[in-house]
């Protein structure tokens, strides 16, 4: 069920980011970096800020999935038409069937 939940996620993250954020839970986090700065959101409306700065031409897929220690990780390739192929590592913890703590992780 949580590689199904990402999968949605890569989906609708770029096309419908209300309905994307249906998938998290009330107090989600997101832990990613903007360069050299970590960045730590908490609740949905700080995520949908985050998630709104997201271009609608980019395509999320995953490569690779596992589940390790109670958390999903995924290897992601994000393409888009003027950025170059970028590979990704995201490690999810989920409540029910809700995204509960979603990590960025530095590669």
């Amino acid at each position: 069920m949580s590689r199904q939940i990402l999968e949605e996620y890569c989906r609708l993250i770029c096309t419908d980011k209300d309905k994307c954020m249906e998938l998290f839970s009330s107090d989600a986090e997101l832990l990613t970096h903007g360069g050299a700065k970590s960045l730590c959101l908490k609740g949905k409306e700080e995520l949908l800020d985050y998630f709104v700065y997201i271009p609608p031409d980019l395509k999320f897929s995953i490569l690779d999935y596992a589940e390790s220690e109670g958390a999903a990780i995924a290897k992601v390739k994000i393409e888009g038409i003027n950025l170059p192929q970028v590979k990704k590592t995201w490690r999810c913890f989920f409540k029910g069937n809700l995204i509960s703590k979603f990590e960025v992780l530095n590669e």
